[in-house]
């Protein structure tokens, strides 16, 4: 069965790097730059977030398992696939097209990293979105229902189901974009569902405490704050969609018809976005998130001695 993947997405890399190799080779460009900026800029978000305080303690844990896994995917897949792809170009350039090395071990790892890593992060803005949901529907009651030790098996269990869904999609090719489609189609659908019930309560609540004219009380201030955490979750939600979306729809694409290569050239670009959205969580976090600025910040200025 993994033999059979490997071959299957090996097949489709070569016909890439024989047809639109200068394409190619670009995304191969960018991944090497990208994982760069994933990998450093990761490691000054998770070095921030450890030193927040202004951020509620459940949400900075799972921003912390995210940029952990965006960080892993600047240290591993993301410079694994720009190494391969450029191996296979530099034997293109040859008229060497066996690429028979990859399989059934390279691709396979390569890939099953990446999955690893893409499934966490996806189900990582799940939970984000669940948290936030409850921060704002539970109100005082969320201290106590939403306890710390619950968000960190919710993170074990969630890292154990994105090992057993990479592990199905490389032993089950077959199955493979059916269930990419079902599980990003029902889990893009659900988030936005949930942010729009969100915004609703939020919108109810705000028209509440107007209509009421009076001073905030420490209710009130609580609720502000969670209301500012769950619009700045929104942004790193907005980001995540926007990277995953378009690889929902390459896939249908290719369900349609396999055999057409602009639709593997399709796959191949939403794949570099999948990759990119490591960096783009990151920009989220530095540019909503005041305090994470300011460490960030603080934290160059003492590296390049400014």
């Amino acid at each position: 069965m993994t033999a059979q993947y490997c071959i299957q997405r090996s097949k489709g890399v070569s016909q890439l790097v024989q047809v639109y190799g200068n394409l190619v080779c670009a995304f191969c460009v960018l991944n090497l730059v990208f994982a760069v900026v994933a990998t450093f800029g990761n490691l000054l978000v998770i070095r921030a977030l450890r030193k927040a305080s202004s951020i509620p303690t459940n949400l900075r844990k799972l921003l912390l398992n995210l940029a952990f896994s965006d960080l892993a995917v600047g240290l591993f897949p993301q410079p694994m696939f720009a190494v391969i792809v450029a191996m296979m170009l530099r034997m293109a350039a040859n008229s060497n097209y066996n690429f028979d090395f990859l399989c059934p071990v390279v691709l396979n790892v390569g890939y099953f990293a990446f999955f690893l890593l893409a499934c966490a992060s996806f189900l990582t803005i799940a939970v984000i979105t669940v948290d936030r949901i409850l921060a704002i529907f539970l109100h005082l009651r969320y201290q106590e229902l939403v306890t710390s030790e619950r968000v960190v098996i919710s993170l074990v269990c969630l890292w154990l189901t994105s090992a057993i869904a990479a592990s199905i999609l490389i032993l089950v090719p077959t199955l493979n974009q059916i269930v990419t489609v079902i599980i990003l189609f029902t889990g893009l659908s659900l988030t936005t569902i949930a942010y729009i019930l969100i915004y609703k309560v939020v919108k109810y609540h705000r028209n509440q405490i107007h209509h009421q004219h009076q001073i905030p009380n420490a209710q009130d201030l609580n609720y502000l704050r969670e209301k500012k955490s769950t619009f700045n979750a929104l942004f790193v939600y907005i980001v995540f969609t926007a990277c995953y979306f378009p690889h929902l729809c390459s896939v249908i694409l290719l369900i349609a018809n396999s055999s057409q290569l602009s639709f593997l050239v399709v796959e191949h670009i939403t794949l570099f976005l999948l990759l990119l959205n490591s960096s783009l969580n990151l920009l989220v976090c530095y540019w909503r998130y005041g305090e994470l600025r300011a460490i960030i910040n603080g934290t160059l200025m003492k590296i390049f001695h400014i």
